[in-house]
C-alpha cells in the first residue's frame, strides 16, 4: 500500500479532543499514513473561511476517519445531519462525509472509515446510523470498526475502504442523501 493520505472528522467537543489527539499522532507515527486532518486553529474565521480549508482538505485526502463519539449518536447527532435546502447550515460533520463521499470536479470519492469510540457497539452504531451514511448504496463501501482494532490493524481497514472506494466509483454508486424525514 502506498502512502495514504487520511483526513479525520470528529465531534468537535472538549472531551473529545484528547481521543482526536490520540488519533491524529497514531496516523502521524505511521509510514504508511499522511495525516491531513485540520491542524490551525480557525475558531475565529467564518464559516465560509473554515469550509474552504476544510474542502481542501477533504479533496486532498483519499481516506476520511470518522471517529463515532457517543455525543454524536445522542444529543450532538444535528452535526452529522442534514438540513433541508442549506448545505451551509447542515452539521459540520454532516458536511465532511458529504464531501468526502461526492465524486465531483477537484474531488473523489474517498474510502470512508467509521472508528467507534466509547464502547458503542456495532448494533447501537447501525440503529442510530445517521442517514448520510445508511442512505442509497453508501453503507455497502464504508468501512466500520472499533477503536482498539483500528488501531491494531489500521492497515487492513484503511486498504478495505480504499477497495471499497475504487468499486464505488467504478459502478458509479454513490448517493448523498438529504435528511428523508424532513
Amino acid at each position: 500500500m502506498n502512502k495514504v493520505t487520511c483526513f479525520l472528522s470528529y465531534s468537535h467537543e472538549s472531551y473529545n479532543r484528547p481521543l482526536f489527539t490520540r488519533m491524529q499522532n497514531f496516523i502521524t507515527q505511521r509510514p504508511d499514513l499522511i495525516n491531513y486532518s485540520e491542524r490551525e486553529d480557525k475558531s475565529n474565521c467564518s464559516d465560509d473561511t473554515i469550509w474552504n480549508y476544510l474542502h481542501k482538505r477533504i479533496s486532498g485526502s483519499t481516506c476520511t476517519i470518522l471517529l463515532v463519539t457517543k455525543d454524536l449518536l445522542t444529543f450532538n447527532k444535528w452535526k452529522i445531519g442534514y438540513v433541508k435546502g442549506s448545505f451551509a447550515k447542515s452539521g459540520w460533520i454532516y458536511n465532511e462525509i458529504s464531501a468526502s463521499l461526492r465524486d465531483w470536479e477537484d474531488n473523489r470519492i474517498n474510502g470512508l472509515v467509521c472508528v467507534l469510540c466509547d464502547g458503542i457497539s456495532y448494533s447501537n452504531f447501525c440503529s442510530n446510523m445517521p442517514e448520510i451514511l445508511k442512505a442509497g448504496d453508501n453503507s455497502k463501501y464504508i468501512v466500520t470498526t472499533t477503536y482498539d482494532e483500528f488501531i491494531v490493524n489500521t492497515r487492513y481497514y484503511i486498504q478495505k475502504a480504499l477497495e471499497n472506494r475504487k468499486q464505488q466509483i467504478e459502478n458509479h454508486k454513490w448517493q448523498i442523501v438529504y435528511n428523508l424525514h424532513a
